[in-house]
């Protein structure tokens, strides 16, 4: 009876873990919770009978039930998760981009732009920002992109600029002696940041349902493809 009731215990605590893991509300958290003690006290009573009697069948019935069931709750509640925390944005399918990058190009659905590798001695040459439609640095280059001395490019930039996996705010790529080391996390969710200073335009792009997988991380940039290509065309986000 003791090894039953552990083998149950542990069958129900998997689920709660899974969904806690998942983030799925509380009130789905608390409804299993309470599916499952239900189902324990069924495997109990089941076992009772069973031990009163001396037949097999009374235990095999609940158990049988209750893994049918357990399944079938692990696979709702997946199939639900996967729903809600994907993110629905269509692919960008506008005009051609062009995007210079300080860092590793990243893997996104549209066929529509086009990357290119740069480094930040590119940014101080004068008409940098007549070659690209915007600029992308990324988490690994953000202390150098820091440095005073990227400040006033920033600040005249024709394009903007998009620091990918941003975990502070604008703030340290805009003051000469705020580097980004010195600031702490902005902790508002936003997985990406936009400046266009010289139009005074700060953007911030989240994760849908603040859930980091590979649907929502493109979801992001085809976003953010479509708010550069609003700004080619003269129109502000």
């Amino acid at each position: 009876m003791e090894k039953t009731r552990k083998v149950i215990v542990g069958i129900i605590s998997s689920i709660y873990l899974t969904l806690v893991l998942l983030k799925i509300d509380i009130l789905s958290n608390t409804f299993i919770v309470f599916t499952g003690i239900v189902l324990i006290s069924q495997a109990m009573d089941e076992w009772n009978r069973y031990k009163e009697t001396k037949r097999k069948i009374y235990l095999i019935i609940p158990i049988a039930l209750l893994s049918i069931i357990t399944f079938s709750i692990i696979f709702i509640t997946l199939t639900r998760c996967l729903h809600i925390n994907m993110d629905k944005t269509k692919e960008y399918i506008g005009e051609k981009l062009s995007i210079g990058i300080i860092g590793d190009i990243p893997e996104i659905r549209e066929v529509e732009i086009e990357f290119e590798i740069i480094d930040f001695d590119f940014l101080k040459e004068e008409d940098f920002d007549s070659t690209y439609d915007a600029i992308f640095i990324t988490k690994d280059n953000f202390k150098k992109a820091s440095n005073a001395e990227y400040v006033s490019i920033y600040k005249t930039s024709e394009i903007p600029f998009y620091f990918i996996e941003n975990e502070k705010t604008h703030v340290n790529f805009i003051k000469e002696d705020l580097s980004y080391g010195d600031e702490p996390d902005a902790e508002d969710g936003m997985y990406i940041t936009g400046l266009f200073y010289s139009k005074d335009k700060v953007w911030g792009y989240g994760l849908y349902n603040n859930t980091k997988n590979e649907t929502n991380i493109r979801a992001v940039y085809s976003r953010i493809f479509e708010d550069i290509s609003k700004i080619r065309n003269g129109e502000l986000p």
